[in-house]
């Protein structure tokens, strides 16, 4: 009975160290990153983002001094987190490559893709930090989704779309009605 309680402590005692070594190990890494930065493009997009998307992404530049401040303070942690939401961010360091990353909307923390860890903006740093982001994205992006959504049917009002399936009392227009079917079977 000793002998289980033990092998479970020093089960209990490896994986602490083991995810300890982890954070500290993407902590480094974000430090080594940071001097490195050239410029930081927020997209006003969910998910991954590919290339070939992105060019018609609204997109904002994200104060790299802000960004500075912010990962000088941030500590890597493990765990869940509730993501209710974020904006791809494209680093682009100065050898030209590129980092993607998520600002999270809310909470003041972000990833960086390649460290398996979430980095959490610590004091004065993370209000900045949401400032800067929520500033970012009511004078760039709200304005440029309003636009978006404002722009009439491309086929013109009521042209298209469910209402007008709807009001024909056909479900399905891509099958051909019996009546006009011209063609003769054999």
């Amino acid at each position: 009975m000793v002998w289980v309680i033990a092998v479970i402590l020093v089960g209990v005692g490896s994986v602490a160290l083991i995810q300890r070594q982890r954070a500290l190990a993407a902590d480094r890494e974000l430090a080594t990153l940071v001097p490195q930065i050239d410029s930081i493009t927020v997209y006003d997009v969910q998910g991954d983002g590919n290339p070939p998307s992105l060019t018609s992404t609204p997109s904002a530049a994200f104060p790299i001094e802000v960004f500075t401040r912010s990962a000088a303070s941030a500590s890597s942690s493990g765990g869940f987190t509730l993501w209710k939401g974020s904006s791809l961010a494209v680093i682009t360091l100065h050898d030209g490559t590129h980092r993607h990353g998520r600002f999270s909307y809310y909470g003041g923390f972000f990833t960086l893709d390649g460290v398996g860890r979430r980095f959490t903006i610590r004091g004065e740093a993370a209000s900045e930090f949401q400032q800067s982001f929520d500033r970012l994205i009511q004078e760039q992006f709200v304005p440029k989704r309003h636009d978006r959504n404002s722009m009439p049917n491309k086929r013109g009002a009521g042209k298209g779309g469910f209402a007008v399936l709807w009001r024909s009392g056909r479900a399905w227009p891509a099958l051909p009605d019996r009546e006009r079917c011209t063609h003769k079977t054999a």
